[in-house]
């Protein structure tokens, strides 16, 4: 029978069976006995069904491990709202450059020599030699050098050692090596050293060699030896001089470890001329102009150096130029040599210790403007210009004679003299935007230099603010003084501070036209209210972050704020002597500052130090949001905090401040207001609140946080925000202005995020129309109205609003229009709500003025320049292909710069779409303009909802070939992502927007904090549109109807 028949089993069976335990009776059944081995318990009885069950469990396991996989890798590693905790990453990231640092090494001098061949005018080439004396006090020995340089092409380059000098004292070395070894736990001090200590064969990647050749240099023209620069007597031989262009480190690596002692370091080079920093043309044909803006990271640019601005030295400097040149730089002139026929060598007296960053040098066609000696201490001040830059002789530049009241101002704030024997201001050509107070020589915008006596208010404004700025750096502007780049916010913001605080005692006329709470306090609370924005400790070097004019707005509130704290002038004078001392040394910090302080400082939290009440101003973002709650009929009142955010709910974990409170009640007085201490966490009692007038009726307002001197915004109940109002509209200049403006500015914050309501916000503001005409309050209201024009561009309630607008700001328009000559900043301002609002006498103004400059060029003359940015803009807003014609071609064509972004920035105002999108086509595809003027053009699109969204959908189809081709400039690459800051208008947006940094995640990574912005102003957005726009509208309509409009 077949192999597998019935039989064939049936015998099998019964053999296997035989052996089995059995039920009697029939039929035979298996079962099992305490005998058998292996129990079913015990093993495993498999079926067809289970083994059809078990193999679908695993057809089904794959096919979901395949749509993890996939939907994993689809996915960002980390969610766009955890952009924050990916910057704090990055901050650590940075550090991580210490495995490349020693802190025992030391530059003590620079010889730094310089020339530059300027042919047709432009410069061709910029050739130098730096000689480098440093010290090595290490316990270790070393087996490379780190330098920074950018773009700097070396030609050759010897590394010696002064045997006279290379035993150093073991105490002295111990000594310095405790103070540097405690130094470097400071992460912003590691970052900037520049020497690897190790005995590894350790390689940067990236590098590249530089040809070997005979580094012993040619003595025909020996410049050291005519200077008598010092050389090692024994030349240590260099293995290799290798570039990293991506680090930006040129690493030298000596044959032999470096021990302790005194090394001269000798490098010629020569910097490629389309890289030097700041090499600008003069405004007339002939007359040229270069010079260096080392500030705040462009030396390696210049000259191979020990980065870092911790690493100071003396500096010598020598600069060969054409004869009918001028050099100016830090120091005096100390002599002048032949060099050839047409060349001379100025060589400069020696500077005083400074970091690298405050060297500077102009290099022009300059003549003498005028010349004055500031007393006590005889400084020369001089102001240099090239050849026309000098008006007229019967006008007066406005800022000749301000130079020493401002010294002298700053003299007595800051308790120290001005050091240097001599100080000179240059007026930049007009090709040139960016101002820089180095020591001993300030450059400064020509626009603001040419200021005249008789200009407009708005301008000599500007130009005195920024004198101030440069002048002031002279004291605070050494921001390597600091032992952690985490203070210099002190410095910078010091420097905000004191513009405002001594704009009225040099120019008392200028009173009505500036204001600390409108110009500096509104917008920094403003991009300080989103989850995104910064502390003012920062673990990063911000030498190479950049310069955040949020961090030194903050901190210049921060500034003020600890000033109404202290209440004392002369401890606060005490406070700025002992900090600018110990910057001389490199070693001031905030804390020893706020110490310095505290003692005269009598109102504080029980047991508290300033420095514990301020640390938390300093390192958290943010600021509190302070509710006053009233009873009326116990004449008692709450006081309490919580965070402030645009974009978020406060949170429980959210930590809280130690709040300076001041508050004045309805009969007080302004100039003494009451003050206490707001502690976290708890709140605040008041008694004694007067409430109810002797007839019954509460009548009685109390104002919290007078002209705003605390960094905080305050909320009211409604009752005391209607008391408010009726007594601004009864008497308002019984309010001082920066009260007034605070207040406005407030009410509409509050409104924003729900704390308060549109109907009070607006209700507040009905005294401005016909009675109130200073510029704070308009201009804080200005700063809402903005940002409301953005947030209901799209809304049904966008029309109402415009309606409402043009209906407010018709009386200040037609009064001020009449005072266009003396430009004052309530001026600029109602022009431009005028404009804005699509008042009619504006924008036939405005089209009058644009279609006689078209037919006359001449009639621009006339116009003051102070309104020409509006103008363009208003222009571009109405207009179309032949104004977009017309003002791109004087955009490219101008060669001032102020003018050229003034027109720019009109690129952002037009409406069209086509005229949009060949913008944006013309930035990604051409290269017609440079790296700022793409920033300007970007940035006005930013301000402006059409271009903003044209913006985003453009970005969003171009994204690679914009990330492709500017991913190397920060700058320009943020300016992208900034564009569509006001993209955003619902929902539908948000959800879109997050597709695109999911879909995109890896290079958005690299502007991050452009991305945060982005995100946390979408978020304010979409919820605002949701929750407020129909309130508001609402209101609006009923104002209108009630209004006859």
């Amino acid at each position: 029978m077949r192999r597998g028949s019935v039989s064939t089993w049936e015998n099998f069976g019964r053999r296997s069976s035989a052996n089995m335990a059995q039920f009697s009776g029939s039929p035979v059944q298996f079962m099992t006995t305490d005998d058998i081995k292996y129990k079913r318990t015990d093993g495993w009885f498999l079926s067809y069904r289970k083994a059809g069950i078990f193999i679908l469990i695993f057809i089904l396991a794959l096919i979901a491990a395949g749509f993890i996989g996939w939907y994993s890798h689809s996915m960002p590693k980390k969610r766009v709202q955890d952009v924050l905790t990916l910057l704090d990453e990055d901050a650590t990231k940075e550090q991580d450059t210490s495995s490349l640092v020693s802190s025992f090494v030391h530059p003590l001098k620079y010889w730094l020599y310089l020339k530059s061949t300027i042919i047709d005018y432009q410069l061709v080439t910029f050739e130098g030699r730096v000689v480098i004396e440093f010290r090595i006090d290490a316990p270790a020995h070393l087996n490379k050098l780190f330098l920074n340089a950018v773009n700097i092409n070396v030609k050759q380059y010897e590394l010696s050692l002064s045997k006279d000098l290379v035993k150093v004292s073991e105490e002295s070395r111990q000594r310095r090596r405790a103070v540097e070894e405690n130094d470097s736990n400071d992460p912003a001090i590691n970052i900037t050293t520049v020497i690897y200590e190790t005995t590894e064969d350790y390689r940067l990647g990236n590098e590249t060699k530089v040809s070997s050749n005979d580094t012993l240099f040619d003595r025909k023209e020996d410049w050291l030896l005519v200077h008598s620069i010092g050389k090692g007597e024994e030349t240590i031989e260099i293995k290799e001089y290798a570039i990293d262009k991506i680090k930006k480190h040129h690493v030298i690596y000596p044959k032999k470890v470096l021990k302790s002692g005194i090394y001269f370091l000798m490098i010629d080079y020569e910097v490629l001329s389309d890289d030097i920093v700041a090499t600008n043309l003069g405004d007339h044909v002939g007359k040229r102009m270069v010079g260096t803006l080392l500030k705040p990271s462009e030396a390696p640019r210049v000259f191979p150096l020990f980065d870092g601005i911790h690493q100071r030295a003396v500096f010598s400097l020598s600069v060969e130029r054409p004869k009918e040149m001028r050099v100016l730089s830090n120091m005096p002139l100390r002599s002048t040599k032949d060099a050839s026929a047409n060349w001379v060598i100025d060589t400069f007296d020696d500077t005083p210790v400074i970091s690298p960053y405050n060297l500077a040098f102009v290099i022009g066609d300059l003549a003498i403007v005028n010349q004055t000696t500031i007393n006590p201490n005889n400084v020369t001040s001089t102001f240099w210009a090239g050849p026309q830059t000098i008006t007229p002789s019967n006008e007066q530049l406005y800022l000749l004679n301000k130079v020493e009241p401002i010294i002298l101002g700053l003299t007595n704030v800051l308790s120290l003299p001005y050091t240097l024997p001599k100080l000179d201001v240059v007026a930049l050509p007009s090709s040139v935007i960016t101002e820089s107070g180095n020591l001993g020589l300030i450059s400064i915008r020509k626009i603001m230099f040419s200021t005249i006596d008789r200009a407009a208010l708005v301008r000599k404004r500007e130009a005195l603010k920024s004198l101030i700025g440069l002048l002031g750096e002279q004291w605070l502007g050494g921001r390597a003084c600091m032992k952690s780049m985490a203070d210099t916010w002190i410095l910078d913001g010091s420097l905000v501070y004191l513009q405002d605080q001594l704009i009225n005692e040099i120019d008392p006329s200028l009173q009505l036209a500036h204001s600390f709470v409108a110009d500096v306090q509104t917008i920094a609370m403003e991009d300080d209210g989103y989850s995104v924005s910064r502390m003012s400790e920062v673990k990063t070097n911000p030498f190479y972050m950049g310069w955040s004019k949020e961090r030194d707005t903050r901190g210049a509130c921060l500034i003020r704020m600890l000033h109404g704290v202290i209440n004392n002038d002369t401890a606060f004078r005490i406070a700025y002597e002992k900090l600018l001392t110990r910057c001389q040394n490199g070693t001031a910090n905030v804390a020893e500052f706020l110490n310095s302080v505290n003692v005269a400082t009598k109102e504080l939290p029980e047991e508290l130090s300033l420095k514990e009440v301020m640390d938390r101003w300093i390192t958290q973002s943010g600021y509190p949001l302070v509710t006053v709650t009233r009873d009326y009929e116990n004449g008692s009142t709450i006081v309490k905090q919580k965070p402030f955010f645009y974009n978020k709910p406060p949170l429980e974990k959210d930590a809280l401040w130690h709040v300076p409170l001041t508050y004045i009640k309805h009969d007080g007085n302004w100039s003494y207001p009451i003050k206490t201490w707001l502690k976290p966490e708890e709140e605040k009692i008041i008694y004694n609140i007067d409430a109810i007038d002797d007839e019954g009726n509460k009548t009685h307002w109390i104002l919290f946080n007078v002209n705003k001197a605390g960094y905080y915004r305050v909320n009211y109940d409604e009752t005391n925000w209607r008391l408010l109002a009726t007594a601004l509209d009864e008497n308002h200049e019984s309010f001082p202005p920066e009260t007034r403006a605070s207040l406005i500015d407030d009410v509409f914050a509050l409104a924003a995020v729900g704390a308060s309501r549109y109907e009070t916000a607006f209700g507040f503001i009905k005294y401005m129309q016909m009675k109130e005409r200073h510029y704070a309050p308009w201009s804080a209201f200005a700063h809402h109205v903005f940002k409301l024009n953005n947030l209901l561009y799209e809304t049904s309630a966008f029309l109402d609003f415009q309606m409402f607008l043009q209906q407010f700001i018709t009386p200040l328009y037609d009064q001020q229009s009449e005072h266009l000559v003396e430009g004052s900043p309530l001026t600029l301002l109602a022009i431009k709500l005028g404009c804005l609002s699509k008042y009619s006498k504006c924008l036939d103004s405005a089209k009058r003025s644009f279609v006689r400059l078209r037919k006359d060029p001449a009639y621009k003359s006339t116009l003051p320049k102070y309104i020409y940015e509006t103008l363009y803009c208003t222009t571009a807003r109405h207009g179309g292909l032949e104004e977009w014609n017309y003002l791109s071609q004087k955009a490219k064509h101008t060669s001032k710069i102020d003018e050229k972004y003034d027109l720019l920035s009109s690129y952002g105002c037009f409406q069209s779409l086509e005229i949009l999108n060949s913008i944006l086509y013309e930035l990604l595809h051409d290269d017609t303009y440079n790296e700022a003027e793409v920033s300007v053009i970007l940035k006005s699109f930013s301000i402006n909802p059409v271009a903003s969204r044209a913006a985003y959908k453009f970005i969003k189809n171009n994204w690679n070939d914009i990330f492709e081709k500017f991913s190397g400039s920060r700058l320009t690459m943020e300016s992208f992502i900034l564009t569509m800051l006001n993209s955003v208008t619902n929902e539908s947006d948000l959800d879109d927007l997050h597709a695109f940094w999911q879909n995109n995640y890896e290079s958005i990574k690299t502007v991050k904090q452009a991305t945060a912005l982005v995100e946390t102003r979408a978020n304010f957005a979409s919820s605002f549109a949701k929750n407020y726009s129909d309130d508001i509208r609402d209101w609006l309509k009923t104002f209108n109807n009630n209004h006859g409009m």
